[in-house]
């Protein structure tokens, strides 16, 4: 399971990037200019993983201080 978990996340990873870059260059080639999608892709990506990271600091602060009160007894 731990293989096939892997594997489908490396498959998705790389579909969603091919999405990304294939709308780049649908709008490029219908407009004739270049916009920014793999920029904002980005941008959407680092803004979810650093509210995962935050999130995921502030359950284990408060988890040791939950653990620490009924460990003290205080």
């Amino acid at each position: 399971m731990n293989i096939a978990a892997f594997n489908f996340g490396n498959a998705t990873g790389a579909a969603l990037g091919g999405v990304v870059i294939h709308q780049e260059l649908a709008t490029q080639r219908r407009t004739g200019r270049h916009h920014h999608c793999l920029s904002w892709a980005g941008l959407v990506w680092f803004g979810l993983v650093w509210f995962g990271l935050v999130w995921f600091g502030t359950y284990v602060s408060e988890a040791q201080e939950v653990r620490g009160r009924s460990v003290g007894g205080g």
